[in-house]
């Protein structure tokens, strides 16, 4: 987009042929340009007059669109002017009515209804804004003209880019108005969602409520039952099978609340979920599907307490039965024996079972704790490694001290060579203030020699008044010259003085900066030692702490290892007691006794989980401990680069201040310098002066002779003659004399002009040097900028590397407590099966026994027996099989996802190191770049290697990332699809167990 037209320009002068108009400047509207020959589309001469009018528009007269038209109209900031006013397009379609002039759009002619003088103001002022407005315009042409294409692309651009960012701005807004909405949508939503959840709830409590007053009928019922079958049955056989129907039925109540009260809580928990779920709206969605799964688990299982109340009901009524017919009692009691016994036999096959599962596990586990085994000893292997990185780093602080101590003695001697310098160019000013003086004391003799001379002409000749005149004029000049060479000589002594008195003021700066750089350098000697003692304690105290934690921890495992054993032996004299009273009481409360002693035995593993749970949070709190001793040291050590920092400003400044002073005395001598070239000027213009008057004088003197010896010639007197001569050998004596002046005045004058040329080219030297000072201190000025750039990214780069290494160890310390709770779990499951499994082999026997007298007593009635269904049994069976094969792959997975996240922070940490690696490699890198430029941290000792700059990325490298996006992409579906499968395990596990009880 062009802003300059080929056209002549707004404000040019209106080349007309006409005198009136030839001087003028032309004023023409903006959408409208000129012709070749000079004149406006708009009919000749008159442009300022039809716009002034109301811009009327002829069917001759053509509109052409200008450049201008988009950015007046547009943009309000691009230049910084009053609004010009703007013409639109279709000018044809304006009536003369309805003419308005276009600046503030006011009307010219206010339908007749103003005054003359009225209307006379606002065309004044249209005229004065009009002229203004013409001025402008001729300055911002000129201006435009001047400037360069480039320049003019940038302003184009520039009135691109605003507009752009007015339409980015209109996006912005539109795009802020759909988010409110779609947030108001989500707010209705989530009502809606919040409604649905509390009705649901609702029907669920009245559910809830309608069980319970259903269990306090079926409770009252059984009492009244319970009444009945005491009053009813007399014999000791009925009554027990009646007693035990009725306390199964009691159990199966109490199950039955127990799993309403889990409901309840369940409910409970969903509400408190859902409160949690209105605050977080990216994860609605999922939490709803879960939550509709669970209403649909808790339907099922609504639909299943319905079925098992109406088996309840259907017990409830057989029993009554069963009462009712004394006959067959007998078989009722063989048949719950035979089934006992089944059950038990099952019992001991499910727990052979569980006992090699566990013993699987175990072996998992002591797999697991061989790889943390090792995994400790890498760390420990790390920990040895960082140890030497740290003397390492020592050595290498000793050798940067070493270089520290070289480059301040190069400064020292690169200072030491400018002073130098400087003394012998104040020597060689001196040497020219000598020479200057001795050259001004011989031209104070000759113009003394020249006088006398004049004198005795003046003394010997007649000696007229207007020679005397002149004489003294010419005097007079030579003194007032004389002052003025003095006055000349004092300003140089002056600033020779004042050069001196600079040089001193170094000096004195100098041993002031070298006082303040060894107090710099001792603060930072103290701060490095302070950093390492600070760097020693923290070290040796976490070893420390994490020695005694492992002590405490081994401790608190051997104390609980023996309460365990103490625990297990009471328990088993507990199992032991308790067999004994059921072989005396009677065989069908074994199973009550063993279920008891189950719930007994799951109170203590709940107890234990519970000790372990305080354990971890103490644990969790030495942590926070730790981390806030480590915060605190990252806070010293950010003082401590506060610092560092704070001495570079400070070096930096002191940096400036030299080479300001360096300036002024490059100031200094270049002012001295066009002083002495005016001095050689002066002298220039004073020989040339003395060397006319010379001529002058030899003319004076060959005319006095040529006049003399005309007299001679005319008198003929010989006498006369010989009286001159004695006058001519004087004469000619004193030209002689003023030749060899004049030749020694040649001499001077050569011998100034070399000492000129000599003061040029070190003049230029000078300036040479300067040039190449202010080029030096560009490229400083660069390389701080670069340097400051890059300690940035080195501190953002360091500040990302300590995340991921505390999130790296958090993720760690959370494996290693994982799998100190897997340990802990798996010593107490292995302890309690072992001792499940001594129990049941005791019961076994016991039962075996038990079984053999059974036998003889129920070999007549085999014949019956054979008939009885077995149905149920064998469904409890199959379902027990189903849920434990649902367990197994459950836990299964529940392994195979740990292992995987082990893995991966495995992977993880091996990263993060490697990472470290190399950026302590980069740091290092960035460091010895610093040190060329003058900026020495004070770290660790610690010994700087000069590396290789990074590599650019290869195919290769770009190529594993691919496939590792691909790969955790693919592993993300995997692992969604395993969750979905585990949560209909699960549901499967619950509904399985639910139907057990």
């Amino acid at each position: 987009m062009s802003i300059f037209t080929n056209k002549n320009l707004i404000g040019t002068p209106n080349m007309m042929k006409n005198s009136r108009y030839q001087n003028s400047l032309e004023f023409t509207p903006i959408g409208k340009r000129q012709t070749n020959n000079g004149r406006s589309n708009h009919g000749g001469g008159n442009g300022d007059r039809a716009y002034n009018r109301g811009l009327r528009d002829d069917g001759r007269e053509s509109f052409m669109e200008s450049s201008f038209d988009n950015t007046v109209d547009q943009l309000n900031s691009t230049m910084d002017f009053d609004k010009m006013p703007t013409v639109s397009r279709n000018m044809t379609n304006m009536t003369n009515g309805t003419h308005k002039h276009m600046l503030g759009g006011k009307e010219i002619v206010g339908n007749g209804l103003s005054s003359i003088k009225e209307l006379q103001g606002e065309s004044q002022k249209l005229e004065t804004e009009n002229y203004n407005l013409k001025i402008k315009l001729a300055t911002l042409t000129r201006f435009l003209d001047q400037t360069p294409e480039e320049q003019r692309e940038l302003l184009s651009q520039n009135v691109e880019l605003k507009q752009q960012i007015l339409q980015l701005t209109r996006e912005i807004q539109t795009l802020k108005d759909s988010v409110r909405d779609l947030n108001f949508s989500n707010d209705k939503e989530n009502n809606a969602e919040s409604e649905q959840i509390d009705y649901i709830k609702s029907n669920y409590k009245k559910i809830i409520q309608e069980k319970d007053e259903l269990l306090s009928k079926y409770e009252d019922k059984i009492r009244l039952m319970k009444d009945e079958l005491i009053l009813k049955n007399a014999d000791q056989h009925a009554s027990d099978d009646a007693l035990d129907k009725i306390e199964k039925l009691e159990f199966e109540n109490e199950k039955i609340r127990h799993e309403a009260d889990t409901l309840r809580d369940e409910i409970r928990y969903l509400e408190n979920q859902g409160m949690s779920r209105k605050n977080d709206l990216a994860n609605v969605m999922e939490q709803d599907r879960a939550k509709d799964a669970k209403i649909l688990a808790m339907q099922t299982e609504i639909e299943q307490w319905n079925t098992r109340y109406d088996n309840l009901k259907s017990d409830y009524n057989e029993a009554i039965k069963s009462l009712d017919k004394d006959n067959g009692q007998s078989k009722n009691e063989l048949l719950a024996l035979r089934s006992r016994l089944r059950d038990l036999e099952y019992k001991y096959s499910d727990a052979k079972d569980n006992l090699e599962r566990r013993d699987m596990s175990f072996t998992q586990l002591e797999e697991q704790y061989s790889k943390t085994r090792s995994e400790l000893n890498s760390v420990k292997l790390l920990v040895d490694s960082l140890k030497a990185q740290l003397e390492d780093r020592e050595r290498e602080k000793i050798e940067l001290r070493n270089q520290l101590i070289t480059v301040q003695e190069n400064q020292s001697a690169a200072i030491n060579s400018e002073e130098a310098e400087y003394v012998k160019q104040i020597d060689e000013l001196r040497k020219r203030e000598a020479s200057l003086l001795h050259k001004n004391q011989t031209l104070r003799d000759d113009v003394a020699e020249m006088q006398d001379r004049l004198y005795q002409i003046n003394v010997n000749s007649s000696g007229s008044d207007q020679r005397l005149k002149n004489s003294e004029k010419q005097r007079r000049e030579l003194e007032d010259k004389l002052a003025y060479y003095e006055k000349e000589y004092e300003l140089v002594e002056n600033a020779l003085s004042n050069a001196e008195s600079e040089n001193k003021k170094m000096v004195s700066d100098k041993s002031r900066l070298e006082n303040k750089i060894r107090l710099l350098e001792d603060d930072n000697r103290m701060l490095s030692s302070q950093l390492r003692e600070s760097q020693q304690m923290p070290a040796h105290s976490a070893l420390n702490e994490l020695e005694n934690f492992n002590r405490k921890k081994l401790e608190a495992e051997k104390s609980s290892l023996i309460d365990e054993v103490y625990s297990l032996k009471a328990e088993l004299q507990k199992a032991t007691r308790e067999l004994e009273i059921e072989r005396s009481s009677h065989i069908n409360h074994s199973k009550v006794a063993s279920y008891q002693k189950l719930v007994s035995e799951r109170d203590q593993l709940s107890f234990m989980l519970d000790d372990s749970s305080a354990k971890l949070k103490k644990m969790e709190a030495k942590c926070v401990h730790l981390k806030s001793i480590i915060d605190e040291k990252d806070l010293n050590i950010e003082e401590f680069e506060s610092r560092i920092r704070t001495m570079e400003k400070e070096k930096a400044y002191k940096y400036q201040n030299e080479d300001s002073e360096k300036l002024q005395l490059l100031k200094d001598k270049a002012n001295n310098e066009s002083k002495l070239k005016l001095l050689q000027l002066e002298n220039e213009n004073i020989q040339r002066e003395l060397e006319t008057q010379a001529n002058f004088y030899k003319s004076k003197i060959d005319a006095l002779l040529l006049s003399k010896e005309q007299e001679s010639y005319r008198n003929g007197h010989s006498k006369d003659r010989n009286e001159t001569d004695p006058v001519i050998s004087l004469l000619e004596k004193q030209l002689e004399e003023s030749q060899k002046t004049k030749e020694e005045l040649n001499k001077k004058l050569s011998d100034t002009i070399s000492s000129n040329s000599e003061l040029k080219w070190k003049v230029e030297k000078l300036q040479k040097d300067n040039d190449q000072y202010c080029d030096l201190m560009n490229a400083m000025e660069k390389k701080e900028k670069y340097v400051k750039i890059e300690n940035g990214q080195l501190e953002l780069k360091v500040k990302d590397l300590v995340s991921d290494l505390n999130r790296v160890t958090r993720h760690c310390k959370k494996l290693a407590e994982k799998v100190a709770e897997l340990k802990l779990k798996g010593n107490t499951e292995l302890n309690s099966s072992k001792n499940q499994g001594h129990d049941l082999s005791s019961r076994y026997d016991n039962l075996q026994t038990d079984n053999a007298w059974l036998q003889r007593k129920i070999s007549d009635l085999n014949d019956k027996l054979s008939g009885t269904s077995l149905s149920p049994s064998s469904s409890n069976q199959s379902l027990k099989i189903n849920l434990l094969s649902n367990e197994l792959q459950y836990y299964r997975a529940k392994l195979y996802d740990i292992n995987m996240k082990a893995n991966d922070f495995q992977i993880m940490y091996q990263f993060i190191m490697n990472a470290v690696k190399n950026s302590n490699a980069f740091l290092q890198n960035d460091i010895l770049k610093l040190t060329h430029y003058g900026v020495y941290p004070d770290y660790a000792e610690m010994k700087l290697r000069k590396l290789d700059k990074g590599k650019s990325l290869s195919f290769k490298t770009l190529a594993t990332f691919v496939l590792s996006a691909v790969r955790l992409r693919r592993r993300t579906e995997k692992s969604e699809k395993r969750k979905i499968k585990l949560f209909e395990l699960r549901n499967e596990i619950e509904k399985a167990r639910l139907s057990l009880i």
